[in-house]
C-alpha cells in the first residue's frame, strides 16, 4: 500500500474487491501465520496501522495497553 511498491495504494476508484485483496496484500508488523504471531508475538513499530494508531489516536494509556498486547501476540 506504499507509492513506491507498484499497484498497491488504493484508489477511489478501485471496486471493493481491489481494496480487499491490496490491504490484505499488505505488509504489516505480525508474523506469517496466525500461531507463530501468537507464540512470538508482532513487530509494532515496523506496523502502518499501529503507527496511525500511535501518532493520531488521543489516548496514550489506550495505544501503550494495544502495543503491549500486540507485542505480545495476544491480539492480531
Amino acid at each position: 500500500m506504499a507509492k513506491s511498491v507498484q499497484g498497491s495504494a488504493i484508489s477511489l476508484g478501485d471496486n471493493p474487491q481491489e481494496v480487499a485483496e491490496k490491504i490484505n496484500g499488505a505488509y504489516t508488523g505480525a508474523l506469517s501465520n496466525l500461531a507463530d504471531h501468537r507464540k512470538f508475538g508482532a513487530i509494532p513499530e515496523i506496523d502502518g496501522a499501529f503507527n496511525m494508531l500511535l501518532f493520531h489516536h488521543p489516548d496514550n494509556d489506550f495505544v501503550v495497553d494495544i502495543y503491549k498486547k500486540y507485542k505480545r501476540g495476544q491480539i492480531a
